[in-house]
């Protein structure tokens, strides 16, 4: 019953997929991924944070 419960939160199999695309760490970007084009660089959604932070720098509140 225990196993039943945990089953219907299992990922189901993904066949193997190519990458679309490779965002500006060189990372693969797949189909059905949000991704933003900035400055000519795909950046993955999830990724926004660490991009504004690598490229324009952190800043600072006072």
């Amino acid at each position: 019953m225990r196993d039943d419960f945990f089953d219907r939160f299992k990922q189901p199999d993904v066949p193997d997929q190519k990458p679309i695309a490779f965002d500006w760490r060189g990372g693969e970007i797949y189909e059905g991924e949000t991704c933003y084009n900035i400055n000519g660089e795909l950046v993955l959604e999830d990724d926004l944070k660490e991009y504004a932070d690598t490229v324009f720098g952190k800043a600072e509140v006072v």
